[in-house]
């Protein structure tokens, strides 16, 4: 599976999520602000999970050691 699948899921899936719970995104009070940012986060993971498969794939991880298909990050 291509990242571009990924993408169009992910942006349809944003597009879904109520305006009433993006509003809250942009409020002042840190509290509902980050109380928001899980649920809706959670709620992106749980549909990506329902529809993909997640595999753990060492591969084309570019953490501290910088290994993977593209080589060192610079």
């Amino acid at each position: 599976m291509d990242d571009a699948t990924v993408q169009e899921f992910l942006r349809a899936a944003i597009w879904e999520i109520a305006v009433e719970d993006c509003a809250v995104l942009v409020g002042i009070d840190a509290t509902p602000r980050d109380a928001a940012k899980r649920e809706i986060s959670k709620r992106l993971a749980e549909r990506l999970k329902a529809e993909f498969e997640i595999v753990y794939d060492p591969a084309f991880y570019h953490g501290r050691s910088g290994t993977g298909p593209l080589g060192p990050r610079r």
